[in-house]
């Protein structure tokens, strides 16, 4: 973590800790404390400075919502950690390296793959495509020749364990808008 993350963190840490004390203790009575905040709340300038806290807290509190929103899911990666440091391969790497390796067999037109990552200790990936092929092919055979072409791709890519490699065909017909599963 950067040094100037750390400093803003503080800065929200100390900001939401200020407007909390102050609102506990102005709600609840905790004699003393309370009367000694009411009375500071009775001058001019304490408006403005509950007002700017409350308003750092929810611009901090936005920016964080925002920030996990858009923040890319853990699921998106094939993640290992070890003590030498942390490997990331996006999803959508490893999707480009499934449709490479079922595109390189001339029968197959197009390839449509979804991929699914399981970390772990062991990370294991799973995949699924749906390939468009010419009709009057031998499916059995190019399946397999595809799932094997497809897992051997996947882990000299990544260097882990390929679970399944799931194949669909579809009928490819330039003419035809329907595709139909062969």
């Amino acid at each position: 973590m950067k040094s100037w993350e750390k400093f803003l963190k503080v800065i929200f840490a100390i900001v939401i800790l200020l407007t909390v004390f102050i609102s506990y203790f102005m709600i609840f009575d905790y004699g003393d404390i309370t009367n000694r905040l009411i009375m500071i709340s009775k001058e001019d300038w304490f408006f403005y400075v509950y007002a700017t806290l409350a308003a750092l807290t929810a611009l901090f509190a936005i920016f964080y919502i925002i920030r996990a929103a858009v923040a890319p899911s853990v699921k998106d990666y094939l993640i290992d950690e070890d003590k030498e440091g942390r490997l990331l391969i996006t999803k959508t790497a490893i999707e480009a390296n499934v449709r490479s390796a079922a595109n390189s067999f001339q029968a197959v037109r197009e390839t449509k793959g979804d991929i699914d990552i399981i970390n772990g200790d062991d990370p294991k990936i799973k995949a699924s495509l749906k390939c468009a092929v010419p009709g009057g092919m031998d499916l059995k055979n190019l399946g397999e020749r595809i799932q094997d072409r497809v897992r051997l791709s996947l882990e000299n890519f990544t260097g882990y364990t390929v679970e399944s490699v799931n194949v669909e065909f579809y009928d490819f017909d330039k003419n035809s808008s329907n595709k139909n599963v062969v």
